[in-house]
């Protein structure tokens, strides 16, 4: 049961780290469009400023996402540690 959670935490952190670099090439992506376009007019600042608040809420939701699946991964690695220090 104790392994299942670790190959668990192990695919959530593949899993999140995949999301996270789609959402960094999706902004990108959004930037370069607007910026290309002109969407928005003399914006172009704050385009920067947008791109770089969804960055860095994009990160910080990203590492606490990976520090979830940390904790599954931890719980094997102790449980592990207690039956070899048990035997």
């Amino acid at each position: 049961m104790k392994k299942k959670s670790y190959i668990f935490g192990v695919v959530l952190q593949i899993v999140f780290t995949l999301v996270y670099i789609l959402c960094l090439a999706g902004l990108i992506s959004d930037l370069s469009y607007l910026s290309d376009n002109q969407a928005i007019p003399d914006a172009e600042s704050e385009l920067y400023t947008w791109f770089g608040e969804q960055l860095i809420f994009g990160t910080v939701v990203y590492i606490i996402l990976m520090l979830v699946a940390q904790v599954f991964k931890f719980r094997y690695k102790r449980l592990k540690k207690k039956k070899k220090s048990a035997k």
